[in-house]
């Protein structure tokens, strides 16, 4: 094939005048040769670079063309070419193309001759190079036919230690215009490796790590593409085969054969093969037929597509069916947009019909209404779902269907579509909003399908606009082998009223409530058994708006609670009534779905009603009231409460308010607690000395409880203050209070504040208390508060306190808080919180704490110093504490993060100590990192240190499915036991299904203390599983390397198992 080819090639290069004399044939041949290359050549001139030298040996082939150096981008005029012993002379013997290293001969080299050529070239070339002369060859017949002949051969400069093959790329593409819009188009190449025969004395040696290339096999392209018209109707055919080796597409694209998207696609393609028939027959006016049959095929399986479809301008069918076989493994190299989803179904077959008519115009008269139902079935290994969906649109009537299907063993539920995943789960939130909207699904709605196998499910929506009344109505099912959920809902509205029923009956042995959407789930909490029933209305009423609702509950022992609600609500009036009833034996009240079930079950065996009603009797005046009542026949045992508040608040003048609260707790047996509250408020502003502010309360209190004598107790309180924002300010307070066991308090007190200055100001106090039991005490304050700017505020007080059930007490205290500066150095934004507290019982030192924090921004982190100096009361010891601290920038797209932290004390106890702690976190490619940490110092009970320390190493990679594998070394010591370990380890976590997570861990462990080692294991296992909300269970099972003996029990030993559950039981 290659001697064929070249001969093709010196037949184009012949074709010459036919009218040129014989005897200037050879002088037409050369000029024309030199024409053709001396572009490329000029194109291939090194200025000022000597080139690499290196000479090599062709045997002659017996024709003049087809002779290819081992490089290219030769150095013009560098050659030297021997014809056997003789010297050829360039444009005389010969024409070569530079760049390319090709040689055309004037004359035949006969296959016993061979050609020597000594020439340098420039090593900025490399790799593959075109050889051939005329390249693509375009032939046009008329208007028509057009072709595109391509003759290509690409060679491969010789590198030490490695073998390529040139490479032969022929063929052609055709266009074919037939008569009318019909058209053929075909593209044809084959492409062939070409032994090269060529000798070379010096080739230089590739690169250290250059790779073999890929061995050269014979292979071929074919596109084959028909567009046929036949009047109206349209036939489409196609077939593709991209041989697996075909080596051409370097070629094609030099030559424009085609778009370079199309090539690089067809590349993508290598080793697949195609086949496509569509077809459109239109049979009237906006009518006809359509259908499609695809085939993409690989080494290893295949995809078949059939499709059929009718449309009219008023019915539309349309048919699909699609395999997909599970041993099909180039999904990705498909050109298919929706090839993700084709992966999905590998060893699935979907089959789907749709009928949709139309039934009606929309509000605007012009965009038709359609309606229609739709059958998918998805069938694999595990079983198959089925799934139907018919929509209903008559403009005042829209009706919503669903039914699915799913085998208990199917578990390919990712085959689905994103577009039926969100209508299987917007039609689950419909059954109880029907106003829901596809932007209200949520990605975790779509995923907790995947939870449904084995279970079916049937849903109706039905919506009417009567015009004046609307009607909505759902029913639903969903079923398993062990019980099915029923539910029946119908809500019907007008302007001014509105009324709903919902029913829903959840069989006992039902126990797949976990595996429903979200929104179910929500509102079925655990009722298996149980029947709900809910009904209630809204109603525009005398200027206002009122309603009720009730709920009842029964289990499948009959048992239950019924719950009964009336509102009415206008711009004065506020009323609620409120009716319970809860079985003394229904003993389900946790599993139900009400928020407010904790409550409930307070209320078990109890029959409760209360009322409450808020009414604005005028603009000042208000009313607020609540009764209660409560009986528990079983138990006889009653509670009821009344409660109400007046507040009168004139727009000028005293504001009063008058609260009491009476509640009582009464069984057969007497009291078992009440208590009384009686509550007066008074709050008036006066506009004397620059205004005055006068606040009192009277406070009157009654408790009793199991039957034990009542305790009053009773508070009055007066507080005068001047007005606050003036440059002289005043407080008086007077509290009297009587507990009602003889004891008693009566307290008077002044507060005094100036500006002394602009942004300075003195304060001073004085109280005195007389209690009884001697206790009495005098208390006096002075301080002074100054803003030194906007935000940075430096305070001073000094407290003194005679007398009191403690003794006397002296106290100061001292604070600077507040920025310093935006910038200074490389700081930015310094900040200073800083004090000093000294206090003082009976003449001894029992308090005295510095303090002062440096907090600024650094290198785009922050930094921190913390020095603080604190006075241990029971020994008299101070202890210290100086932290130096570095953090860099936390932003999770930097590749790094530094933590730098050194702490230097001394504990409480008066021990030096030292704690320190340092980690580098490193992002790595591939969702990888690696963390470096260092630490020494863990808190002890009562401020104490333990002298345990230790250096991390740990890598981590995220794997899909949010799993996460790590990989780690460490070294613990612990100085008090002079001890420490070494271990090295392997782990997995991640999450589960159900809500569940895992975590595995194993790692080897070597422990030496003092001049004794062992080795062991250990390990970590943690399994994780919450049911919802209230019910979850935790299984642990560790075992450590004991280093730091604290951390284990002596009773348990260094293997602890733990078990935590939470589970509410009937």
């Amino acid at each position: 094939m290659g001697r064929f080819a070249r001969t093709i090639l010196i037949m184009a290069l012949m074709l010459i005048p036919v009218w040129a004399d014989a005897g200037g044939l050879l002088d037409a041949m050369v000029g024309s040769l030199n024409t053709t290359l001396e572009p490329t050549s000029t194109n291939s001139k090194n200025t000022g670079e000597a080139g690499i030298p290196t000479s090599e040996v062709l045997p002659g082939n017996g024709t003049r063309a087809g002779y290819v150096l081992g490089h290219g981008n030769i150095i013009p005029g560098s050659e030297w070419v021997d014809i056997g012993t003789g010297h050829a002379q360039r444009t005389k013997d010969y024409a070569i193309d530079y760049a390319s290293g090709t040689i055309f001969f004037v004359e035949p080299i006969r296959q016993m001759d061979s050609v020597r050529v000594d020439y340098r070239y420039s090593e900025k070339g490399s790799g593959q190079r075109s050889v051939a002369g005329p390249g693509l060859m375009a032939l046009k017949f008329g208007n028509a036919v057009e072709m595109n002949m391509l003759y290509s051969y690409r060679a491969t400069n010789v590198v030490q230690g490695m073998t390529a093959t040139d490479v032969l790329t022929y063929g052609m593409n055709i266009t074919n215009k037939l008569s009318g819009s019909s058209s053929l188009s075909s593209m044809f190449y084959v492409a062939t490796p070409q032994s090269n025969s060529r000798m070379s004395f010096n080739s230089q040696p590739g690169p250290a790590q250059a790779q073999q290339p890929a061995k050269v096999k014979k292979d071929q392209m074919i596109v084959e593409n028909a567009d046929l018209g036949l009047g109206k109707v349209r036939l489409k055919l196609g077939y593709q085969d991209v041989g697996k080796d075909f080596a051409g597409f370097a070629s094609l694209r030099d030559s424009k054969a085609a778009a370079n998207d199309v090539l690089n696609q067809l590349e993508k393609e290598k080793g697949l093969k195609r086949m496509d028939l569509t077809g459109e027959l239109p049979t009237g006016e906006d009518t006809g037929l359509s259908f499609a049959i695809g085939r993409i095929e690989d080494a290893s399986g295949n995809i078949m597509n059939r499709s059929f479809g009718f449309t009219n301008n008023s019915i539309r069918f349309n048919y699909m069916n699609r395999n997909v076989d599970r041993t099909f493994s180039r999904f990705k190299d498909l050109k298919e947009a929706d090839r993700g989803q084709y992966a999905a179904e590998a060893g699935m077959n979907r089959t789907s019909f749709g009928l949709q008519f139309r039934t009606g115009l929309a509000q605007d008269k012009k965009t038709s209404i359609w309606s229609g139902i739709n059958f998918t079935q998805l069938t694999g290994d595990t079983g198959s779902l089925s799934y139907r969906t018919a929509d209903l649109d008559m403009r005042r009537v829209k009706v919503e269907a669903d039914v699915r299907t799913a085998d208990p063993t199917f578990n390919r539920f990712g085959a689905l579509t994103d577009e039926e995943r969100t209508r299987m789960a917007l039609i689950a939130r419909r059954q109880f909003n029907p106003a829901a909207k596809f932007s209200d699904v949520t990605a975790a709605d779509k995923a907790q399908i995947n939870n449904e196998a084995g279970l079916d499910r049937s849903t109706c929506i039905v919506q009417v606009d009567g015009g004046p009344v609307d009607t909505w109505l759902t029913l639903s099912n969903v079923g398993s082998q062990q019980g099915s959920v029923n539910r029946r809902a119908i809500n019907v509205s007008t302007d001014r009223a509105s009324a709903y029923f919902n029913t829903q009956t959840i069989d006992k042995g039902f126990a797949r409530i976990v595996s429903l959407q979200p929104i179910e789930q929500a509102r079925y909490g655990n009722e298996f058994g149980m029947t709900r029933t809910e009904m209630g209305g809204r109603l525009k009423l005398l200027g206002g708006d009122a309603a009720i609702d009730s709920a009842t509950v029964i289990d499948h022992q009959g048992a239950g609670l019924m719950r009964q609600a009336i509102d009415y609500k206008n711009p004065r009036l506020k009323f609620h009534a409120n009716f319970q009833n809860i079985d003394h034996n229904f003993s389900r009240i946790m599993d139900l779905s009400d928020a407010d079930r904790n409550t409930l079950l307070q209320d078990q065996g109890f029959k409760r009603s209360d009322y409450s009603i808020n009414f604005q009797a005028t603009k000042a005046l208000n009313i607020d009231s609540y009764v209660y009542d409560s009986t528990n026949p079983t138990a006889g045992q009653t509670r009821n409460q009344s409660r109400h508040k007046i507040t009168f608040a004139p727009q000028a003048g005293p504001k009063i308010t008058a609260f009491i609260d009476n509640y009582a707790y009464v069984s057969e047996n007497g009291v078992l607690g009440s208590y009384y509250h009686r509550e007066i408020n008074y709050d008036n502003a006066f506009k004397l000395l620059g205004g005055l502010l006068l606040r009192g309360r009277n406070n009157y209190y009654v408790d009793q409880a199991n039957q034990s004598s009542p305790t009053t107790t009773m508070v009055t309180e007066n507080h005068l203050e001047s007005n606050q924002k003036a440059k002289t300010s005043f407080t008086l307070d007077v509290l009297n209070t009587d507990h009602g066991d003889g004891r008693s308090e009566e307290t008077q007190a002044i507060g005094f504040k100036s500006m002394a200055a602009k942004n300075f100001a003195l304060t001073a106090g004085f109280s005195s208390t007389a209690r009884t039991m001697d206790k009495s005490e005098t208390n006096g304050r002075f301080g002074f508060e100054w803003a030194i700017r906007k935000d940075l505020k430096l305070t001073y007080s000094l407290a003194n306190r005679d007398g009191g059930s403690q003794g006397s007490q002296q106290a100061s205290q001292y604070s600077l808080n507040g920025p310093l500066a935006k910038r200074f150095l490389i700081f930015d934004n310094i900040n200073i919180a800083s004090g000093t507290n000294m206090t003082q019982l009976r003449g001894k030192q029992i308090g005295c704490d510095n303090a002062i924090k440096l907090s600024a921004g650094m290198l785009g982190g922050n930094i921190l110093f913390d020095n603080t100096d604190k006075l241990n009361p029971k020994n008299g010891i101070y202890y210290t504490s100086r932290i130096f601290q570095y953090e860099s920038c936390k932003d999770p797209k930097l590749p790094y993060h530094i933590t730098f932290f050194r702490q230097n004390l001394i504990t409480p106890a008066g021990t030096p100590a030292k704690k320190r702690n340092y980690a580098l976190d490193v992002k790595l490619p591939w969702q990888s990192g690696l963390t470096l940490t260092s630490y020494f110092g863990k808190d002890g009970q009562n401020g104490a240190v333990i002298p345990v320390g230790g250096t991390v190493f740990k890598f981590s990679h995220l794997l899909g499915n949010g799993n996460t594998i790590i990989a780690d070394y460490s070294h613990d010591i612990n100085q008090s036991t002079l001890s420490d370990a070494r271990v090295m380890g392997l782990g997995i976590s991640g999450n589960l299904p159900n809500k569940a997570s895992y975590e595995i861990y194993y790692g080897w462990c070597r422990i030496s203390e003092g001049i004794s080692s062992q080795n062991k294991n250990i390990f970590r296992l943690r399994y994780d599983s919450k049911i919802d909300a209230n019910r979850y269970i935790t299984f642990t099972l560790q075992r450590k390397s004991g280093v730091d003996k604290t951390t284990i029990n002596p009773y348990e030993g260094d293997t602890v198992g733990r078990i935590d559950f939470q589970f509410l039981f009937d």
